[in-house]
């Protein structure tokens, strides 16, 4: 953690940390190896592979990477390989040489303020992507809505499986415990019952989850840590990434867009944050700006509320024995207990 030292004053962390399962890649040279594949690349040594793939176009390699991408998440993966970090050997220069976990436990980084946090429905995004390319996919053979059995049998194991968590083959108590949390008395045959629970589940553990432990964890070895949650969604439908991605993007295709609510995703507080080309109402601009006010003070003084104001009241302190958390909505709020807030 050398190498962090002195350059930054504080640190935002949206929609999610080092620690969620899928952060990193833990088989990149595997990755690498199905990327060169298709693109006739030799695999025997890693230069030559390395060699040949620097020789390809970007739409080679984009075309290359985009079916492996498929390929990942008919499989019930992220879609994520070939993409993520990955934990380096312990030489000059190196980034990552350890566990992220184990690099937070032990604390040795630089005392500076953190903001993180998540948005209400992260998981619906890549849930969103398992349906269609997945699970809901009338060709997909490794399981589907059709079949009932899988339904209550499977179905939760194989999202798992999408954020690299899965029970031990025969011996599924972690599937059953999240069943009976997330959708108790569900017959889980039919997916319109339990589509708000999955989306419930993917947010949790593709996210959330991670999120609240580097909060706790950090806590402990900071002097000034926030956690927040993001529930604010527009009355205007446009104005989230599930219309251009699966209302316009996935039709284009040639695909069905999946049919659940989707709620606020992975990446609907960027457009309040950020000059996208969305068209905002009225009331999502007076959103916009005290958001955007919130986060300028954290950049600017390391605390999101350092005076009072009339939009918003001050934002604790989090810590795991106080576990105060922000709601981030028209009308910003404390909440307490931010695991309560997993379930629909």
């Amino acid at each position: 953690m050398i190498l962090n030292q002195g350059l930054f004053n504080g640190v935002i962390a949206q929609s999610g940390t080092a620690l969620a399962a899928w952060a990193y890649d833990k088989n990149p040279l595997e990755s690498a190896q199905r990327v060169a594949k298709p693109l006739n690349c030799p695999t025997d040594t890693n230069q030559k592979l390395v060699d040949c793939m620097r020789n390809k176009t970007i739409d080679e390699l984009t075309s290359s990477f985009f079916e492996l991408m498929r390929e990942d998440i008919s499989n019930s993966n992220m879609g994520l390989r070939g993409t993520n970090p990955v934990i380096e050997p312990d030489w000059s220069g190196a980034f990552l040489t350890e566990d992220p976990y184990k690099l937070m436990k032990a604390g040795n980084y630089p005392d500076v303020p953190v903001l993180l946090g998540a948005t209400a429905d992260e998981g619906a995004f890549f849930l969103g992507g398992f349906h269609v390319l997945g699970f809901g996919h009338p060709n997909n053979t490794h399981g589907t809505l059709n079949s009932s059995a899988w339904m209550r049998e499977d179905m939760i194991n194989e999202i798992l499986t999408m954020y690299h968590f899965r029970d031990h083959p025969g011996a599924p108590a972690i599937e059953e415990t999240i069943a009976m949390t997330f959708m108790p008395k569900k017959t889980r045959l039919d997916f319109d019952e339990v589509s708000d629970a999955l989306v419930d589940i993917s947010s949790a553990y593709g996210i959330k989850g991670s999120v609240l432990k580097a909060a706790n964890i950090l806590s402990q070895h900071l002097s000034n840590v926030y956690l927040y949650s993001f529930e604010y969604q527009s009355n205007d439908r446009r104005n989230s990434l599930w219309y251009y991605l699966y209302d316009i993007f996935v039709p284009i295709i040639g695909e069905k867009p999946p049919p659940y609510n989707h709620g606020v995703i992975h990446a609907d507080d960027l457009m309040y944050e950020f000059n996208l080309p969305f068209i905002l109402t009225e009331q999502d601009k007076a959103f916009s700006k005290i958001y955007c006010e919130l986060f300028v003070n954290f950049a600017t003084t390391g605390n999101p509320t350092p005076k009072t104001s009339v939009d918003y009241p001050e934002w604790p302190k989090y810590h795991w024995r106080d576990p105060k958390y922000y709601v981030l909505n028209s009308s910003p709020a404390v909440a307490e207990d931010y695991a309560q807030q997993w379930l629909h």
